[in-house]
């Protein structure tokens, strides 16, 4: 009798440990990625109730270089789009980090529109490096994707408007990821 008890679990044991061992090795990581991105990474279009407006490269090209005036365009854009009181955005995302202040007029520009919408969710971004841990003199762990600093909104624009991180993980086959945590 105990012998086919024995039998009658000795398999099952046996491919739960060989499991164990792919997981605990990582054999089964980039398995587990490719189910993910199956999952999640749908391509589509939008819902007609988002609007999505970009900047093209045309549009750089005749704004100038990248600087403190594009904190008025930032600003108008918001203006325009609460012109309209019957038809506010539910929500305004801004995928442009605003960090520190710029000394000019754009600053509370962009500040006061953000405020009159109430509903401006602007960027912050986690600086990711390693954290070493020490003890009595002596270096104990490494971590490798510590944060090591949080970049926000300068004040004005903060106080204005709610944060969303900006970071974008990517896995190895170029896919952006949708876990929490460094590949």
């Amino acid at each position: 009798m105990k012998t086919s008890i024995f039998r009658k679990s000795l398999l099952p044991f046996l491919a739960a440990l060989l499991v164990l061992i792919l997981i605990a090795g990582g054999a089964l990581h980039r398995v587990d990625r490719w189910v993910q991105d199956a999952l999640y990474q749908q391509r589509g279009v939008p819902s007609g109730e988002i609007v999505i407006i970009g900047i093209d490269g045309e549009t750089l090209a005749e704004l100038g270089p990248y600087g403190p005036g594009y904190r008025s365009f930032m600003a108008y854009a918001l203006q325009e789009l609460s012109a309209d009181p019957e038809n506010l955005p539910a929500v305004v995302a801004v995928d442009v980090l605003y960090e520190g202040e710029s000394g000019t007029a754009a600053d509370s520009q962009l500040a006061q529109a953000a405020a009159a919408l109430d509903n401006v969710v602007t960027a912050s971004m986690a600086e990711y490096g390693d954290l070493v841990t020490w003890e009595d003199g002596r270096a104990v762990s490494l971590n490798a994707a510590a944060v090591v600093n949080y970049v926000e909104p300068y004040d004005a624009l903060k106080q204005a408007s709610v944060q969303g991180h900006i970071n974008a993980m990517y896995d190895r086959d170029g896919l952006e990821s949708r876990d929490h945590h460094r590949n």
